[in-house]
């Protein structure tokens, strides 16, 4: 039986009882008797009501918390995508502004307090062109803090100054290369409180001929021509050589080159083509110089004497005529192939000193 039932029950038999007294009035002692039962009962109504109201405000909340989720914390989620957006942006524009810090042209102008050096100072000093061929113009180039500012060209193998100019602290110079010798030398030199600064360069010439032999020449620069074959004759000395070749000019020259002080002297030839009038003899084994070389030994001399006590007798038995190979530098000093060798006159046409280039 359910507890509404019996509270049913028993409110039944209360109001039962309750009109009963109220008929008799005579019996109430005998209905006094009944209240102990029915405080009996009493106890056991009144915790009834009480989870009565306890259930119902369960009821309430719990529809309360089922509604809170469809709150829109999930329409919050949804604004974050614009805050992305806006990062995006600020990174950008910061590295567009780095680019506009100029410290570096600050620190170029930095050297510059150097406006008072006591002594002279040469930055640069140089040509646009390392090689060239004689007779070139190239341009010089220069920069230095000093009072006075030259550009010389020396002499090649000297210290003589060929060429001055009077220059400013910075700027270009246009020259022309000389056309002898195998480089251009020029100098930058700088004054200023009593003393000297000097920077050299070198210009190396290229030569638009080149020279028959395959060694540097000695007297360097390039050769004024081309190598010629020409008409020679050939004879071996004791201490020395002579030989005839012909020059630019046509004209037969007889030279000879004695190892004494390596001197040589040369003559136009005189030889009528068949007489030899130095009839000394010579000694076992060695033979008298013939054709237009007995012609010298008997009608020329050499470097300090005779020329058979100068070079010696002839160590074959009769001279070389085959043609010879002849070239000229810019100073028109001779290079000439011969049997024996290549030789290098430096001097003029008539003496000077020899080398042995081949």
């Amino acid at each position: 039986m359910s507890k509404l039932s019996r509270i049913f029950i028993y409110c039944v038999v209360i109001l039962t009882i309750a009109a009963c007294g109220n008929a008799d009035d005579g019996e109430l002692p005998t209905l006094a008797i009944v209240p102990s039962p029915t405080a009996s009962d009493t106890p056991t109504i009144t915790p009834t009501p009480s989870p009565t109201p306890t259930f119902t405000p369960t009821l309430t909340p719990t529809n309360t918390l089922t509604f809170t989720p469809s709150a829109t914390p999930t329409d919050t989620l949804t604004f974050t995508p614009t805050l992305t957006a806006t990062f995006t942006v600020t990174p950008t524009f910061t590295l567009t502004f780095t680019p506009t810090n100029t410290p570096t042209p600050t620190q170029t102008f930095t050297p510059t307090p150097t406006n008072t050096p006591n002594i002279p100072v040469i930055n640069s000093f140089t040509s646009n062109l390392n090689q060239a061929a004689q007779g070139t113009q190239v341009t010089l180039s220069w920069s230095a803090q000093a009072d006075t500012l030259n550009i010389q060209r020396i002499a090649q193998g000297t210290t003589t100054v060929e060429e001055s100019f009077v220059v400013g602290e910075q700027g270009t110079l246009v020259v022309t290369l000389p056309n002898t010798g195998s480089f251009a030398l020029y100098r930058l030199v700088a004054n200023r409180g009593g003393q000297q600064t000097i920077t050299e360069l070198t210009i190396q010439f290229t030569c638009t001929t080149t020279w028959f032999f395959s060694v540097n020449p000695p007297g360097g620069g390039c050769p004024s021509g081309s190598a010629t074959n020409v008409a020679g004759s050939y004879q071996p000395f004791e201490r020395g050589i002579m030989f005839m070749y012909t020059d630019r000019t046509g004209t037969q020259r007889v030279c000879g080159l004695q190892n004494l002080n390596v001197r040589y002297l040369c003559y136009d030839n005189g030889w009528d083509g068949s007489t030899e009038p130095f009839t000394d003899s010579p000694p076992s084994g060695l033979s008298q110089p013939d054709d237009m070389f007995n012609w010298a030994f008997d009608s020329t001399l050499g470097s300090g004497g005779r020329w058979v006590d100068v070079i010696g007798w002839a160590t074959s038995g009769s001279p070389d005529n085959s043609n010879v190979t002849t070239q000229y530098d810019a100073s028109n000093r001779l290079y000439i192939r011969v049997p024996g060798g290549t030789y290098f006159l430096d001097g003029n046409e008539l003496s000077g000193t020899w080398i042995k280039i081949e």
